[in-house]
């Protein structure tokens, strides 16, 4: 009987919780944050691509769990979380 790894446990339980595989990891990098963060730093530490990254912050953004930071230029959107939300307990505490 072959037994999933541990990775790939916690994708499958994303997967279920949220409908996503990545969107716990996501989460998780980003409720670490005291500052703001870019879509790329999020992939980078996480070791997803951008691509997988950016539709999660957006679902994130849409529900305004995070918010945008304002702009010191360039093209990047920054982003920072509230703190407040419970979201950030809650997914800190999954495994």
């Amino acid at each position: 009987m072959k037994h999933a790894s541990s990775s790939e446990q916690d994708r499958a339980m994303s997967k279920a919780l949220f409908g996503n595989a990545n969107f716990v990891a996501v989460a998780q990098f980003i409720g670490k944050q005291r500052g703001s963060f870019f879509v790329r730093q999020v992939a980078s530490s996480t070791g997803l691509v951008d691509a997988v990254v950016k539709p999660i912050v957006e679902r994130l953004l849409e529900a305004g769990v995070i918010e945008e930071s304002p702009s010191l230029g360039g093209r990047a959107i920054r982003y920072r979380r509230r703190s407040s939300h419970p979201i950030w307990t809650f997914v800190s505490h999954l495994r």
